[in-house]
């Protein structure tokens, strides 16, 4: 089926999936859904840092702006931040809430003149200021710092100078991949429970995701292995083999589904990867798909919210068009395919798993529909 929608192509390869195009919009910043999946948010740098509420059925915009850049979205408002300054966003009205004030060491910004993000927790207790470090002009690892708001839990310390490349800040902890220059690939796995102090729980690290109900922390190591954790008693509960040998260099959870993909070095700069979709109740694979060496897939957006799909993103090496196929977890098949996309760089699924935004040069929102 061809949508009338120039250039692009829409197959459902079965009549268990289809994907309709709903509309676009220019795309000015960082995007994020609201969790009941009514709006879509947008970041709009200039002249100054506004944060645009679309409804995420048409992408018609109300006259809604918010102040600042998005940090996080809560159940039924927004963090944003500029500088030191953050506040939460009524998403219904986008009413100012609450203003949220956060210690920060004064010399940040000329002490580490990259590019900088403010994570904030989402009961807006902890932030971490994070700025992006250039290696080999790659952005591929970050120094953070380690700052607590007004009403801190997680008081007591600023956490200066760990470069990683993967971290997640929740209510409860901070767990984070702590690297060094001299290897920016695999590192240490850190972990905090505030405000205890900080423990090394594995190395040789590459990647880390966390299960639904935040209670489990699975840990991607350069040897192809996952190592899962409880995050109450930080105690090891699970060694999953992959099978497969290999680096992991990507890992999402979402439902009971894992996605794991395995980059194998075949030497002579030749390599071969694969994706893996691992059922973590019963510890074993749901389906595994080799993927071309030659492409280049996303890093991000790949489950679905209940694990039970995947939007596969890829981008051709030299190519200006990408594909995106939706696959099921299940066993692996194709159930819908766009094809001629404008160049791609990533995919998000609404919270709800019914809609699909591709984002490029432009945003596109696409109606997913299954049975």
């Amino acid at each position: 089926m061809l949508l009338s929608l120039p250039g692009i192509g829409v197959d459902a390869q079965n009549s268990l999936g289809e994907l309709s195009y709903l509309g676009s919009l220019e795309t000015t910043g960082q995007v994020a859904w609201s969790s009941d999946s009514r709006w879509l948010l947008m970041d709009r740098y200039q002249p100054e840092p506004r944060v645009l509420r679309y409804d995420a059925n048409d992408l018609s915009r109300e006259p809604c702006e918010m102040q600042g850049s998005i940090a996080n979205v809560l159940d039924d408002s927004v963090r944003t931040y500029v500088d030191s300054a953050a506040w939460e966003w009524n998403l219904a009205d986008c009413a100012q809430t609450r203003e949220i004030h956060y210690t920060e060491p004064s010399n940040i910004e000329t002490a580490y003149p990259w590019s900088f993000t403010r994570q904030i927790s989402p009961k807006g207790n902890c932030a971490l200021v994070i700025n992006w470090m250039n290696y080999d002009r790659h952005f591929t690892a970050a120094n953070m710092q380690w700052v607590h708001t007004r009403d801190s839990t997680c008081r007591g310390h600023f956490w200066e100078g760990y470069r990683f490349k993967d971290y997640l800040l929740t209510n409860q902890y901070l767990a984070w991949v702590a690297v060094d220059s001299s290897n920016t690939s695999a590192g240490e796995l850190l972990f905090i429970a505030y405000p205890s102090e900080i423990q090394l729980l594995l190395t040789g690290v590459t990647e880390i995701a966390l299960s639904l109900d935040g209670q489990r922390l699975a840990a991607g190591t350069d040897t192809g292995q996952v190592q899962v954790f409880d995050t109450g008693s930080q105690t090891l509960e699970a060694t999953w083999d992959i099978g497969l040998g290999g680096v992991v260099d990507q890992l999402e959870w979402a439902g009971q589904v894992l996605a794991v993909r395995v980059a194998q070095d075949l030497g002579d700069h030749q390599s071969h990867t694969i994706l893996t979709f691992w059922d973590t109740e019963r510890g074993e694979p749901l389906a595994q798909l080799p993927l071309d060496s030659s492409t280049a897939y996303s890093q991000s957006g790949i489950l679905s919210p209940q694990g039970d799909f995947a939007a596969m993103l890829v981008s051709k090496t030299g190519d200006n068009t990408s594909t995106l196929d939706i696959v099921d977890t299940a066993d692996g098949d194709t159930r819908a395919t766009l094809s001629d996309l404008p160049r791609t760089s990533q995919a998000l699924w609404s919270p709800d798993g019914e809609r699909i935004v591709t984002l490029g040069e432009s945003l596109m929102l696409w109606q997913w529909s299954h049975d």
